[in-house]
């Protein structure tokens, strides 16, 4: 079985890219259930259009209040049980409950411009969520974290949103509060790949924002995960995971 996970940075300009970067992870990779960040469509007709015309059977999304900022989105071949969109996560939180575990498709926010207190206090309310779930089933998580363990520049922080040591203690504590597996760094211990880049006047940083976490009770079910390079034509990559049914 095999789960995408894609930032698109706005499905309007996504689907209409020349390059087609999400229809050729679709017809190149055919995967069972696509997880999406940063739809950014506030117009439900347009969104409920794009989404379908990617050939999925069931199509869930999740809106931020405000136009043209966050939105997730699930697409699954297969019906889920249920979908939960908790309180504190519109348009930033989808999770699909199936038979043996729950999906769940993350866009954290960004501590940017003076937020990082709002996005401490949002990362507490999505500890208690994954925990909450981990309690009835498996859960694997995947999306965009908005903070690097990995970065092309080999330090442990970095001076900008996304690499604050701040940051990186909170990513952690969610992966040992909920007993949480980075899948990417299990299964990839001697390598290193990254989904954003970011080019500045005298260099370039590539970091990892996008992760699949596993609980540890649903790891043994996780074959692989990597990062698909090669439609690396807008602001991320998308990431793979491939699973045992």
């Amino acid at each position: 079985m095999r789960i995408i996970s894609y930032n698109i940075n706005g499905l309007k300009a996504c689907i209409n890219n020349p390059d087609r970067p999400l229809q050729t992870i679709c017809e190149k990779y055919s995967p069972d259930i696509l997880a999406l960040q940063e739809t950014r469509c506030s117009d439900i007709k347009i969104l409920n259009s794009l989404l379908s015309s990617l050939g999925f059977a069931h199509v869930y999304y999740s809106q931020y209040a405000k136009p043209g900022q966050a939105g997730v989105a699930i697409l699954s071949h297969i019906k889920p049980l249920q979908i939960i969109v908790p309180s504190f996560g519109t348009g930033r939180v989808l999770a699909a409950e199936y038979e043996d575990y729950i999906f769940v498709c993350v866009y954290v926010p960004n501590s940017q411009g003076g937020k990082m207190q709002l996005r401490m206090e949002w990362e507490e309310h999505f500890r208690g969520f994954i925990r909450e779930l981990s309690n009835t089933k498996p859960v694997l998580v995947g999306g965009d974290m908005n903070v690097s363990l990995d970065n092309s520049w080999n330090k442990r922080t970095l001076p900008f949103a996304g690499g604050s040591q701040e940051e990186i203690d909170a990513f952690v504590r969610l992966l040992t509060d909920c007993c949480l597996v980075d899948c990417y760094r299990e299964l990839n211990r001697y390598g290193r790949k990254y989904t954003q880049m970011i080019k500045m006047k005298h260099t370039t940083l590539k970091w990892r924002l996008d992760y699949f976490l596993a609980t540890t009770s649903f790891m043994e079910k996780v074959k692989s995960v990597d990062v698909i390079e090669e439609v690396w034509k807008v602001d991320h990559a998308p990431i793979v995971c491939e699973i045992v049914k």
